[in-house]
């Protein structure tokens, strides 16, 4: 008959793992650990980021947190859920004025 073959995700899983596995535990960890270094990611953005980069958003969350009462919006904009904050963001860059956005 010429019905689908069945296959059997179980096994073709385990089979993947154990690929896996054989080809990690295949690789020497010393010459390997050698291609990579340790980073601390905070520091890297602090020391690379631009300061007039950094000077304009601090501005443009002055001019936010006002619109953001003006919603009736209590919260800080980090404790905002992502959806939500966007929406707001939106509806900022959309109705903040000319001259308002010159002053930053």
């Amino acid at each position: 008959m010429g019905g689908a073959k069945e296959v059997d995700h179980e096994n073709e899983d385990e089979r993947y793992e154990n690929e896996i596995l054989k080809t990690v535990s295949n690789v020497n960890t010393n010459s390997e650990v050698r291609k990579f270094k340790a980073v601390d990611i905070d520091s890297f953005l602090s020391e690379n980021e631009n300061e007039n980069t950094e000077k304009k958003t601090n501005q443009a969350m002055k001019l936010f947190h006002p619109f953001l009462h003006y919603k009736e919006e209590s919260r800080l904009a980090q404790f905002i859920p992502p959806d939500t904050l966007n929406e707001y963001i939106c509806e900022f860059l959309l109705s903040v004025t000319k001259k308002e956005w010159r002053r930053i």
